[in-house]
């Protein structure tokens, strides 16, 4: 039985988010979506898709901190040499990214389908036909799953899950202006610790497929 949503997978870093939304996908016949979005914000900002993706999971680095200000005019740039934020695609203000990758998950949005990440509840907050999942845990099980982790898979395996928690904090105030997670977007949240991977998806798949759409899809 598919669920005639979008179904948004929120979670808070550490969390194998990307399995559980894959088991879910799988068990409603739902298309996965994750990568997508950043291919997608890729091919808006011309840049390299490994780029976008390490942008988008590390706002809270200094340097773009210090870009984002100086381009909003709250400080001078005062670079030297010359590279500047306008002819090294590295120093670009993240406000483009954010936009894109924005742009990127309202695009998908069309067709029932799971996106995994990317807080696509807070971009598709306010439409009837998604449905807002967060996952979480408490920070000792989240960095235990984040260890665990193979090194090929995540660059974030040795980083503290307090460093993570800040920089999703950081990325969701200066994309949305909302603070993270902000239980007030969600319709279902799941404290994750103590539960098998597979029982996680039965229970949002349950709660989709028990849900009715309350709207008709943007296309």
């Amino acid at each position: 039985m598919n669920a005639s949503h979008v179904i948004c997978i929120d979670f808070e870093p550490g969390i194998p988010g990307h399995e559980i939304a894959a088991h879910v996908a799988k068990a409603l016949r739902l298309p996965l979506l994750d990568r997508e979005i950043v291919a997608r914000a890729t091919a808006k900002l011309n840049l390299p898709e490994r780029l976008v993706a390490r942008l988008e999971s590390e706002p809270d680095h200094p340097i773009e901190r210090w870009l984002l200000a100086a381009a909003e005019g709250d400080q001078a740039l005062g670079m030297v040499g010359r590279t500047t934020p306008q002819s090294d695609p590295f120093m670009q203000p993240r406000r483009p990214l954010m936009h894109a990758i924005r742009e990127a998950i309202e695009e998908v949005a069309t067709q029932p389908c799971v996106i995994a990440n990317h807080q696509a509840a807070y971009a598709l907050d306010g439409r009837r036909e998604a449905v807002g999942v967060l996952l979480c845990a408490d920070r000792a099980q989240r960095q235990l799953w984040l260890r665990e982790q193979p090194p090929a898979r995540s660059d974030d395996r040795d980083r503290p899950v307090d460093e993570l928690d800040r920089a999703k904090r950081t990325y969701v105030k200066q994309a949305y202006g909302r603070r993270w997670p902000d239980s007030h977007i969600y319709h279902l949240a799941i404290d994750v610790g103590r539960l098998p991977l597979e029982r996680i998806a039965f229970l949002v798949c349950e709660f989709a497929r028990s849900t009715r759409p309350v709207g008709d899809f943007t296309q």
